[in-house]
């Protein structure tokens, strides 16, 4: 996974895959030559998903024999040798997945209606998916009446957008609709989390809900495809990338940003401290979390709150100097609280060991 990632953590994470150790103190040239060093005769597929501009994706690439498949939404990719353009579905294959989305008798029984459909979905996979969740939600609702509904928000958002962003916001607009209003205050919370995913006790945080009840409300967010297992990781979850931008401008949109980023905050502080001696065997779940302490300590960096920042930077300190070895960005943490000012003379003395360790 790319997506807004560091490259530091992305080199992190091939390393971690092939068994070794970067060398500190070395920056993107330096670690990449430790990489292909590593990989020197060796043939092995890596997968960069979702790489996004300014990302150096050449730091990454690894040397023949080995190859590299990469997904972006960037038409243009320094290194890449052969491109395979993929825009959407044509109209089999749409309907395939609408079949394969539990609609096989209702194709059956109003085909037009049907081929209407994803044609009003752009044939985009993303929002033909949350229109067969709607439309299993609703029941025995006639697709013409449907589609209707659907075209009527596709017009009001054709306003200098091409068709598949008019589609695409359409759906995620009647998907949203359809939740109450305590329901997308939970949703659009959620995108809070990095792109990589989150775990279910840290959505129960942030609604501040029992166990019991955090399951039920993340049922329903799936059954309305709002939310999805991770393909990557058991027993976590995530939001598609176009989904959580949009819940994202929905959280800026109720002004519930802070409070949502804070609580996240929260939440990782605790599961450091309830973990500080452990490593990545005795407590694998946490060592899933560099992402989303790299999201909160991010967020605390632009809020300049140095007290915030600088729990996140030495909480963690066991995890950041053995395990995840993000020095540059835990270095640049660490100058900042110190730059914004911290309260407490102990969590002081903690972040000046924490730069002795880098």
């Amino acid at each position: 996974e790319v997506a807004n990632r560091p490259i530091e953590i992305v080199q992190g994470e091939m390393a971690r895959a092939l068994g070794i150790k970067l060398p500190d103190g070395s920056d993107d040239r330096g670690r990449y030559a430790t990489l292909c060093a590593a990989l020197s005769g060796a043939r092995a597929l890596f997968v960069f998903d979702d790489v996004r501009k300014n990302f150096p994706l050449e730091w990454c690439l690894p040397p023949a024999p080995c190859s590299a498949l990469v997904t972006s939404r960037l038409h243009e990719l320094l290194g890449v040798d052969k491109k395979f353009p993929l825009d959407v579905m044509n109209e089999a294959q749409a309907l395939e997945l609408l079949r394969g989305e539990g609609l096989t008798e209702v194709i059956a029984k109003e085909q037009e209606a049907a081929k209407v459909l994803c044609k009003a979905c752009a044939y985009h996979p993303l929002a033909l998916v949350l229109a067969a969740s709607r439309l299993r939600l609703r029941g025995a609702t006639p697709l013409t009446t449907f589609n209707n509904q659907l075209q009527d928000r596709i017009k009001q958002l054709r306003v200098d957008r091409d068709d598949k962003d008019a589609s695409l916001e359409a759906n995620f607009d009647l998907s949203y609709d359809e939740l109450s209003a305590d329901s997308k205050k939970r949703w659009r919370a959620l995108a809070v989390f990095a792109p990589s995913g989150f775990a279910l006790p840290a959505a129960r945080h942030l609604w501040n809900e029992s166990e019991v009840d955090a399951n039920e409300h993340v049922y329903e967010l799936e059954n309305a495809s709002l939310v999805s297992p991770s393909l990557l990781q058991a027993e976590r979850l995530n939001l598609h990338d176009l989904l959580r931008d949009y819940a994202f401008k929905k959280l800026n949109e109720a002004n519930e940003g802070d409070a949502a980023n804070r609580a996240h905050a929260d939440y990782l502080i605790q599961l450091f401290t309830d973990n500080e001696r452990a490593d990545s065997s005795a407590a694998p779940h946490v060592a899933f979390e560099l992402d989303n302490l790299t999201e909160a300590a991010e967020w605390a960096l632009k809020q300049k709150d140095g007290d915030l920042l600088a729990q996140l930077a030495t909480q963690p300190r066991n995890w950041l100097y053995n395990i995840f070895r993000i020095n540059d960005q835990w270095l640049k943490w660490l100058n900042a609280t110190l730059q914004f000012g911290v309260e407490a003379k102990q969590l002081k003395a903690n972040v000046l060991q924490a730069m002795g360790d880098v």
